[in-house]
């Protein structure tokens, strides 16, 4: 959509107030949609009409344009139907009933070819660019492909790959320095089921990857194109996510933006929070619910980019700060809750600076396999005060790895664990794992903490019972699910 003029602006809404009748000042708005006067803007009531509400919804989108900032489409009680939506630049509110009132249905059939040939990323709903806050409904989909027949993705087959994508600009909307906000608060995303072999070589019985991505929207950088970082603050608040690849994933982020996933459910997901390639940013995941994750991790902190960014200035600013605090891991499969990858240790320290992990006040119930924290190649890591309980491999392990050359490993280096409790937890290896590759760590805890073994150089073990040496874990375990979408 066009940036109107406040000229324009001013001449179509005092058309619209001066042509309604004097006891409904502001009437029926165009397409059938209501627009009524409210304090912080025009409202835009929007009700189901049983079959296809793409149009009206899109007309809704239209006619807050006109309105202007502040504007909020109102999505009445009842289950809607739509297929693909995409809006650039709104700044307003899209609001329903209720999670359980206002129902937001696919209608299967998506365009991703169409989407494809404009280099984008397939998508149930874009949203670019703007100030949105998106909130009290429940998107869901049917079993089954949702993707338009005849298309088949070279990487994700018959699949979609997000419900929502969030980004401050893409090619068709080419406005990089736009600041986006977004607050997405008390939605739940349902993601339906399909054939595993229609997923591509992504091989899931998840019809779309994702429920909310937020970042880049290009399918590959196109050439000529100066793709910086994302900018913005994205706030995903009290939602709820089953059964994606990935609930919520965050890739691209810069040092002009912030993101939060807060207060959020997370069930049968094969990998519920996921960001990688974000650099300079500040990131926190804080009272969340993992359950029921069936596969890689609860949590995947990573800073490897596959090769997307290739043409994206990235200066080493700052290191990027993840904080995770105050959620619960339910983990009832032999997978890690937190994994964090820190891949530019050995594939460039020059070009970039180690993530910043703050991993406090959580708390941790392990199954029979499963493993509460691992650290690889992490540097000034800070993991305390979290509660461990259940039965596990290990609790927490530090420790390096090299995907390209294991033959040059770097150190994970000045990890602080402290305050952890571990009074009720069974591990089969350690409560703490300090691998050969651990360097300066510092352990403080008390003998009801149980034990610790330490293989590295010049770490530090006070109050916790310290095992014999030597035993290994073998090498790091890492989530190496992710898959490049495009070229190599």
């Amino acid at each position: 959509m066009k940036t109107i003029s406040k000229l324009l602006f001013y001449v179509a809404f005092m058309s619209l107030l001066f042509s309604c009748q004097k006891s409904d000042p502001f009437g029926e708005g165009l397409m059938g949609t209501n627009l009524k006067s409210a304090s912080a803007g025009v409202i835009i009531t929007v009700e189901p009409n049983g079959t296809d509400d793409t149009e009206n919804i899109l007309k809704a989108f239209s006619d807050a344009e006109v309105a202007g900032p502040g504007t909020t489409i109102q999505l009445i009680a009842g289950e809607y139907h739509t297929g693909a939506i995409e809006v650039y630049g709104f700044h307003g509110t899209v609001k329903g009933a209720g999670r359980d009132k206002t129902i937001m249905n696919i209608i299967p059939g998506i365009p991703v070819e169409d989407q494809l040939n404009n280099n984008q990323s397939s998508a149930w709903w874009r949203l670019i660019g703007g100030d949105i806050t998106l909130s009290d409904m429940t998107f869901k989909t049917p079993d089954g492909s949702l993707v338009k027949d005849g298309f088949i993705d070279p990487i994700f087959g018959k699949d979609l790959y997000s419900f929502i994508i969030f980004n401050n600009y893409n090619d068709l909307y080419y406005h990089p320095g736009e600041f986006q906000k977004v607050k997405v608060a008390r939605v739940d995303f349902y993601c339906g089921y399909d054939n595993p072999e229609d997923g591509g070589s992504w091989k899931s019985d998840h019809n779309s990857l994702l429920g909310v991505w937020v970042g880049l929207d290009y399918y590959w950088p196109a050439e000529g194109m100066d793709y910086p970082l994302t900018k913005g603050n994205f706030v995903i608040d009290d939602c709820y996510f089953e059964h994606f690849v990935d609930g919520v994933e965050g890739f691209s982020l810069g040092e002009d933006a912030k993101m939060a996933i807060q207060n959020c459910r997370l069930n049968k997901c094969s990998w519920p929070v996921f960001f990688t390639a974000n650099y300079n940013s500040d990131i926190t995941i804080k009272n969340n619910v993992f359950s029921n994750t069936d596969m890689v991790s609860d949590i995947g902190i990573w800073d490897h980019d596959f090769g997307y960014l290739f043409n994206t200035t990235i200066l080493p600013l700052k290191p990027c700060r993840y904080t995770i605090t105050g959620n619960i891991f339910n983990t009832t499969a032999a997978i890690p809750a937190i994994v964090a990858n820190d891949y530019w240790v050995y594939l460039g320290p020059e070009e970039r600076m180690p993530l910043q992990l703050i991993i406090e006040n959580n708390v941790f119930n392990l199954a029979e396999g499963s493993s509460g924290v691992l650290l690889n190649n992490s540097q000034n890591a800070v993991v305390r005060n979290n509660r461990f309980t259940g039965s596990c491999t290990t609790g927490i392990a530090v420790d390096g790895f090299n995907d390209d050359n294991p033959e040059e490993v770097p150190y994970a280096l000045n990890a602080l664990l402290l305050g952890n409790n571990f009074s009720r937890l069974t591990s089969s290896v350690a409560n703490v794992y300090l691998g050969e590759k651990s360097k300066e760590c510092t352990v403080v805890g008390s003998k009801t903490d149980g034990l610790v073994i330490d293989n590295g150089v010049d770490n530090k073990v006070t109050g916790m019972t310290k095992g014999k040496p030597g035993l290994k874990l073998g090498p790091a375990i890492r989530d190496n699910f992710r898959l490049v979408r495009g070229k190599s």
